[in-house]
């Protein structure tokens, strides 16, 4: 079984990576329909997550029911509560499928392990680490920094294979708008093309 866990990990790591193979036989993979909670706020997760196909949302659920996207995640996107990594930490946000997704999912605590005990591993989750701040500063730069309509273009120009899988309801709660909002955006972005 090709992993795509193994594949992010080769990509990021600057050395090889002995004990590689035993901690892929930890990997489990799960598959979820669209619609279906991966994980809920509040929930405790032991692992790091990485989307193998299909498309989620990283959200928090408001009690009025309204729902603010914080991430979108796609093919080879990892993904996990840091908050919830710690010891009797819960989940702040919410993981929902918007398509079909199988999902790999690695025990945490032996990558962790790993990492403590071989300079190799402590340097991918490093990287890791790294490329999850980097995704996190440059969200809260767009959303903090630019106007709506900026925003809407950063992510046609940034991620446009995920422009069409994203219902205009999740991508406006994404972007911080609202539905009609962006409907306005769009009709007035294309129709300057």
């Amino acid at each position: 079984m090709s992993l795509t866990t193994q594949k992010l990990f080769c990509a990021l790591a600057s050395e090889p990576l002995r004990g590689m193979d035993n901690l892929m036989k930890r990997v489990v993979l799960r598959s979820y329909r669209a619609g279906a909670t991966i994980f809920a706020a509040g929930d405790r997760l032991h692992d790091l997550r990485i989307v193998r196909s299909g498309l989620l949302k990283l959200c928090y659920v408001l009690p009025s029911g309204d729902e603010w996207i914080k991430s979108l995640m796609a093919e080879g996107a990892f993904f996990s509560s840091i908050a919830a990594l710690q010891p009797a930490g819960e989940a702040s946000f919410d993981a929902v499928a918007i398509e079909a997704c199988e999902i790999e999912c690695l025990p945490f605590a032996p990558l962790m392990d790993l990492a403590r005990a071989d300079v190799a591993w402590a340097g991918l989750v490093n990287e890791l680490l790294l490329a999850y701040a980097t995704r996190k500063e440059l969200r809260e730069r767009d959303l903090l920094t630019l106007k709506p309509e900026a925003r809407y273009r950063r992510f046609a120009e940034t991620e446009p294979q995920m422009v069409g899988r994203v219902a205009q309801k999740d991508l406006a709660a994404y972007l911080g708008v609202t539905p009609v909002g962006l409907n306005r955006i769009i009709r007035r972005v294309e129709g300057k093309r």
